[in-house]
C-alpha cells in the first residue's frame, strides 16, 4: 500500500470517528446579533458579547432525564428599575417553565461576553441575566433558565472573555429569536462582598 493511499485511509477513518462521536451532539447553528446593557454603578462592565442558537439531537432516555426539573428554590420576579441604562429591566415575572417528559430536540443560546473589572477588586463569579429577543426587542422568555451563572475570576482593571450557555424551552421563541441581550445582575468579589443590581429582587446566585 502506498503512502498516498495509507493516508486517505487515516483521514477517512479520522472523519467516521468525528461523526460517530458526534451522534446526539450539537447539530446545527444560528449566529444572532447580540448586545450589552449596564447598570450605571456596576462595578464589573460587559463591553461586549456574541451569541448562538445551538439545536442539539438527544436520544429519548437522556431527554427524559433532563425533563426531570431540579429542586430549586420557588421562582421569583425581577423587578423592573428606572436605574439601568438599557432594558434588561423591562424583564419582569421569572418563572420556571414546564418542559415535556420526552423531546428529540433541544435549543440552546451559546456565547461569550467580555467584562471589564473598573473595580480595585478581584471578581471571582458573576450573575448574568441572557434575555432573548424578537426583531421588535421584545422579550421572548423570562425563563429562570436565563440566569446564568459564571465562576469567572477578573482582576481589578483588567477585562476578560467567558462562555455562557443556557437552554431555550420555548418552541415559538426559537421561531422568533433575533437577537440576545446580556446584562451583569450580581457580582461576588474575593473578599467576599457581592454587588447587586439595585432595585431587582434576584433568585440567589451566590
Amino acid at each position: 500500500m502506498n503512502l498516498e493511499r495509507r493516508r486517505r485511509i487515516l483521514l477517512w477513518c479520522a472523519a467516521s470517528l468525528m461523526a460517530a462521536s458526534w451522534t446526539g451532539a450539537w447539530a446545527s447553528g444560528r449566529t444572532l446579533k447580540s448586545s450589552t446593557q449596564n447598570y450605571e454603578q456596576v462595578p464589573v462592565v460587559a463591553r461586549a458579547s456574541t451569541a448562538s442558537l445551538i439545536e442539539r439531537q438527544t436520544a429519548s432516555a437522556e431527554a427524559a432525564a433532563r425533563s426531570t426539573p431540579p429542586k430549586a428554590a420557588p421562582a421569583r420576579a425581577l423587578v423592573s428599575t428606572s436605574d439601568t441604562t438599557g432594558q434588561a429591566s423591562r424583564f419582569v415575572g421569572v418563572a420556571t417553565a414546564s418542559r415535556s417528559a420526552k423531546t428529540e430536540q433541544e435549543y440552546w443560546l451559546r456565547g461569550d461576553v467580555k467584562c471589564w473589572n473598573k473595580s480595585p477588586k478581584t471578581a471571582e463569579a458573576l450573575g448574568l441575566l441572557i434575555v432573548p429577543m424578537d426583531q421588535y426587542q421584545g422579550a421572548l422568555s423570562t425563563s429562570r433558565k436565563n440566569l446564568v451563572r459564571l465562576s469567572a475570576t477578573i482582576y481589578g482593571g483588567s477585562e476578560q472573555s467567558f462562555r455562557w450557555e443556557t437552554v431555550l424551552e420555548d418552541a415559538e421563541a426559537v421561531q422568533k429569536l433575533e437577537q440576545v441581550v446580556v446584562a451583569i445582575l450580581t457580582i461576588k468579589f474575593a473578599d467576599g462582598s457581592v454587588w447587586e443590581a439595585p432595585d431587582v429582587e434576584l433568585v440567589g446566585f451566590f
